[in-house]
């Protein structure tokens, strides 16, 4: 590949969102606050730089980019072609890329509208060692979703850069607009040294014993990295423990970066070990503190962190001795922490997640469990009602109980993106390959049409799970259906889902290993399987056992639409069907249909409904349970017309 920088030129937007960590940007580092700064690059059309002081290179420059809250920050880039001002951003020519340097553990999005078929890289250190790459081609308005994690034999939990780079693949690309926006999840600065730390020496190792700081040192981003290493003149000594209560006054902490949890310990027999609050110490009596209740084999401690802590970074995870290269999370190292602690990153080579090591974490929303990652022991999740997990590893094992909770999983995560508002992580297992795990869906969705296969830059994978809860409380969610091809549906998988039916190819009761035992649990609506789905006269309509359950009706939000089913034979409108459609002004039916409890619900415009039957049909329908709880509550009439003439209640 050709070393040849490509100009960020003509309408570039290079948006850089930083939270607190060290960004870099062609090796220059820059310290950065807790609050988040935004960073631009704009170029005009007639290639004259903006918010830049340029050198006098004609080839390669070097500015200085102030930010809006007034720091600099140093950008490089070169000119080294002839650009179409008018039609194009940029024109690529084959081998031509542009790149950027991030902090390693962030997160990445790429807003795109290109023309050709560029090539996406991300790697440490040497520019042409990548460890991840894929491709984009024609597109138009779309995201692409990285994630800069740490990769085996990377020892040192500092923040080392990775390269971010964009490639043409073909001559004659070109780039119509393109946003990147950089989330940094690694701080803070692990070469900038905060306070005063005291220590003992054994050997070649070293104990934290005590940290002190004067308040005009308290950094802006109210973060702080507890050392690995301590240095003198002569040696560097690792360090292998933290005493209880190191950190017993700091008040103003918000982010902590951990080289371990605790004190350096094997488990003990009963499978605890010291963990994560001890270092905190017991006896403040500060009202910014709050208590912690953690366990130390059979005896419980109550530990007092600090109320303004949100955010912890394990960056090395405990050894299970010093002579054996073993990484793990302690049992019990987060036990306790409840809604206080919102963020928890790993980001070492963590192997094992120990017995109930985050027991509570109910403000966790997301962890991603480090590509060497083995083993996840019981009860490891209990009580993290919130939690997505992903394992970037595709051998991860996790044990009976570890998941109490049913939260969604991920294994072999390598992305997340989203297609017609399903959200779908691109997973990879042993003797399967690449396939889809669906975990989420936009909450505007009201029909979910899952498909089969879906292609995603360029690249076709099929859709093979449905996750834990992937679809919890979609309340507007009124349709779901999917094929043969998902191989399995997660637990409680449609909870709170109470307006949605289900419509699937083939029976859950003839296939137990496809469907977990809780997989409808919470489903408002019915099940109803071998089905297939059609549209007539702008309805949409699921038809199984014979019966057509029709779900929506085309037409814009202006329309006065009238629900006519007199040519369907049978018609159930299943649950929620119409509830809160404003563009039903009317409705015909026969005595071959039923609506299920709140169908026409909150219809405020259905103002005529009209029963092609007779008023003692009618109410052989009604004595049958053909006309459901509220299905016509809160709509603008109360009535129905019969075929003879005589109005009759829809109550």
């Amino acid at each position: 590949m050709k070393k040849k920088l490509l100009p960020l030129i003509v309408g570039l937007t290079l948006s850089l969102v930083i939270g607190v960590g060290v960004f870099f940007v062609t090796h220059t580092n820059m310290e950065a606050d807790s609050e988040t700064y935004l960073y631009s690059l704009n170029l005009t059309k007639d290639n004259q730089i903006q918010h830049l002081e340029s050198s006098n290179s004609p080839n390669f420059d070097i500015g200085t980019l102030r930010s809006e809250k007034g720091t600099d920050i140093k950008v490089a880039y070169a000119v080294t072609m002839d650009i179409d001002p008018i039609n194009a951003f940029a024109k690529l020519n084959k081998e031509d890329y542009f790149e950027l340097e991030v902090p390693i553990n962030g997160l990445l999005e790429l807003q795109y509208d290109v023309i050709g078929d560029l090539q996406i890289d991300a790697g440490y250190d040497v520019k042409d060692d990548y460890i991840g790459t894929t491709s984009i081609h024609n597109s138009e308005g779309h995201v692409l979703t990285l994630k800069f994690i740490e990769i085996p034999n990377i020892s040192d939990y500092g923040v080392p850069p990775c390269t971010f780079r964009i490639t043409a693949l073909k001559d004659n690309v070109t780039i119509n607009s393109m946003k990147v926006i950089y989330t940094c999840i690694h701080s803070p600065n692990p070469s900038k040294k905060v306070g005063n730390w005291t220590y003992e020496l054994d050997g070649m190792f070293a104990t934290l014993t005590g940290f002190s700081i004067d308040e005009e040192d308290i950094p802006a981003d109210h973060a702080l990295y507890v050392p690995s290493i301590i240095k003198d003149e002569d040696n560097t000594y690792n360090v292998t423990k933290i005493k209880e209560g190191v950190l017993e006054n700091v008040p103003w902490l918000d982010h902590v970066v951990l080289p371990f949890i605790g004190e350096n310990v094997q488990l003990d027999q009963e499978g605890y070990s010291y963990n994560f609050a001890s270092i905190f110490g017991k006896n403040s009596v500060h009202n910014k503190y709050r208590p912690i209740q953690q366990y130390e084999g059979t005896k419980v401690n109550v530990w007092y962190i600090p109320k303004s802590l949100n955010k912890v970074t394990v960056a090395g995870g405990n050894f299970s001795g010093i002579d054996v290269f073993y990484r793990y999370i302690p049992s019990y190292a987060f036990y306790g922490c409840a809604s206080y602690i919102k963020t928890i990153n790993i980001t070492g080579e963590i192997q094992e997640f120990g017995q109930y090591s985050f027991t509570n974490c109910s403000a966790m929303k997301e962890i991603a469990l480090p590509i060497q990652t083995l083993k996840v022991d019981v009860g490891a999740f209990t009580g993290c009602n919130q939690l997505m997990i992903r394992s970037l590893s595709n051998e991860v094992v996790f044990e009976e109980g570890s998941n109490p909770e049913d939260r969604p999983i991920s294994i072999g995560y390598s992305e997340t993106f989203i297609d017609n508002g399903i959200h779908y992580d691109i997973c990879d297992k042993p003797n399967v390959g690449q396939y889809l795990n669906i975990v989420d869906l936009n909450n505007d969705v009201e029909v979910a049409n899952i498909p089969s296969s879906v292609t995603h830059n360029g690249v076709s994978y099929n859709v093979k799970r449905i996750a834990n809860r992937a679809f919890e409380n979609k309340t507007h969610l009124r349709a779901v259906h999917f094929e043969e091809s998902i191989e399995a549906v997660g637990n409680y998988a449609f909870h709170n889902c109470y307006r949605a039916s289900v419509y699937v190819v083939d029976d859950p009761s003839e296939h137990p290993d496809r469907y977990a035992p809780n997989w409808a649990n919470g489903l408002g609506g019915e099940v109803y399987p071998e089905y297939k789905a059609y549209t007539t006269d702008n309805l949409h309509v699921y038809e199984a056992y014979y019966t057509n359950y029709v779900i929506d009706v085309e037409g814009a939000l202006s329309d006065e639409i009238t629900i006519d089913v007199s040519d369907l034979t049978p018609v159930v409108f299943p649950h929620y069907a119409f509830e809160g459609d404003v563009r039903i002004y009317s409705l015909l039916f026969t005595p071959e249909c039923s609506f299920k409890p709140y169908s026409f619900a909150n219809c405020l415009h259905l103002s005529y409904v009209e029963f092609l039957g007779t008023s003692t049909e009618f109410e052989a329908m009604k004595d049958e349970g053909k006309v459901g709880f509220n299905s016509f509550i809160n709509c603008a009439t109360t009535q129905a017309k019969c075929s003879d003439g005589i109005y009759v209640s829809l109550f």
